[in-house]
């Protein structure tokens, strides 16, 4: 749903939800951001005289980042393959580098190159 906002307003929600800014208009949907827009459109929907939207639960119950989940994944075929352990171990460092620094094109790049090269090392 699209909210009509002031550009003041806009301006204090950009700030406010700084930290989980992704990129220009992108933001991380987190639990605060999600609830501040249902908040927003529903505050939105009294004003057009409609009913409210059904609050939804955005805080989860235990959830994993992606870069956890790899970065397990890695480790363990470093322990099934010795001969790819350090390498393995190297893209763990690089996952987790990149769950802190998301938006470093180098930390992608080295991720990428190591991957590809240990894919192509278990292909053999």
């Amino acid at each position: 749903m699209i909210v009509p906002f002031s550009i003041l307003e806009e301006k204090d929600a950009h700030e406010k939800f700084a930290d989980l800014r992704v990129r220009g208009e992108w933001f991380r949907a987190e639990p605060d951001l999600l609830e501040f827009i249902d908040d927003t459109q529903n505050t939105f929907r009294k004003t057009q005289g409609l009913p409210p939207l059904r609050r939804r639960n955005h805080r989860p119950t235990r959830t994993r980042d992606p870069y956890s989940i790899a970065r397990e994944g890695v480790l363990s075929l470093g322990k099934q393959r010795p001969d790819l352990k350090y390498m393995c171990a190297d893209l763990a460092a690089n996952f987790e580098y990149q769950r802190k620094w998301p938006n470093d094109p180098d930390f992608k790049a080295a991720g990428v190159r190591l991957y590809r090269e240990i894919e192509r090392r278990t292909q053999l």
